[in-house]
């Protein structure tokens, strides 16, 4: 028996920096867009993650400028059943995708990183911040939050939303 494809998934290595910040933008972003985007699950994990880590503290305290609070967050490792429960997976780098496609059978068909949508910009990966300053974890996530608003339009056009779990 097949598996619905329904996650949106964000993958980044260790999954405590990247990934779940990615996470928490877009579902703010997708409540925003009203109930039938709100309901879609957005999740996150890690090429290489251990399971059970806390977010980074430098994570935390960027998203709490914003009144988001990723503290709960713990960390999850990439598994096939996620990959097969995925709509569409966005790395953080080359090498996630890389990953994604070659390690894990039947990735879904659609695999980007999280700023291929976005038009007239140079630099497509996000870098890690892991063990750096939190300047570099504000960079990352404004590069990160850049790129939301084209990943929502992503899926406003193709996401089967007529087959998504609306809630009542």
């Amino acid at each position: 028996m097949a598996k619905e494809r329904s996650y949106i998934t964000f993958v980044c290595t260790a999954n405590i920096c990247r990934s779940p910040v990615a996470e928490a933008l877009l579902q703010r972003a997708l409540v925003a867009q009203g109930e039938a985007l709100s309901a879609i699950p957005v999740i996150s994990a890690g090429v290489t993650a251990f399971n059970g880590d806390r977010p980074s503290m430098n994570s935390v305290r960027v998203l709490e400028k914003l009144g988001i609070d990723i503290s709960a967050h713990r960390s999850q490792c990439l598994t096939q059943e996620i990959v097969e429960r995925s709509f569409a997976i966005f790395g953080m780098t080359a090498n996630h995708c890389i990953a994604i496609e070659t390690q894990y059978r039947n990735p879904p068909a659609h695999v980007y990183l999280m700023r291929h949508f976005m038009n007239n910009t140079f630099e497509k990966e996000v870098p890690d911040p892991f063990g750096m300053a939190v300047e570099t974890y504000e960079a990352c996530h404004h590069a990160m939050e850049e790129a939301i608003p084209s990943i929502v339009e992503f899926i406003k056009k193709e996401y089967p939303l007529h087959e998504s779990k609306h809630r009542s």
